[in-house]
């Protein structure tokens, strides 16, 4: 389990557990669970909101993200 708030982690995630909706007194209680398209999905996660319209860095571009495995293919790693 990592709580996390970065959103190339939170994509890759195998199971994504929002609690929310907010934070303080206003939070705490589970508002979504399961895939990103499940987040997404629901009314109350203001983390499914944040997925399904990403915030754009106005002078940078996104850098890529890939997998492990696929950095390990890449850089000609064996299989762990």
């Amino acid at each position: 389990m990592v709580v996390e708030h970065d959103e190339d982690t939170i994509r890759h995630a195998d199971h994504i557990i929002d609690i929310g909706p907010s934070s303080g007194k206003r939070g705490g209680r589970l508002v979504a669970k399961g895939s990103v398209a499940d987040v997404q999905g629901a009314a109350e996660s203001q983390t499914g909101r944040n997925l399904l319209h990403a915030m754009k860095h106005p002078l940078a571009a996104r850098s890529a993200v890939v997998s492990l495995e696929r950095a390990a293919e890449e850089e000609g790693m064996p299989d762990a």
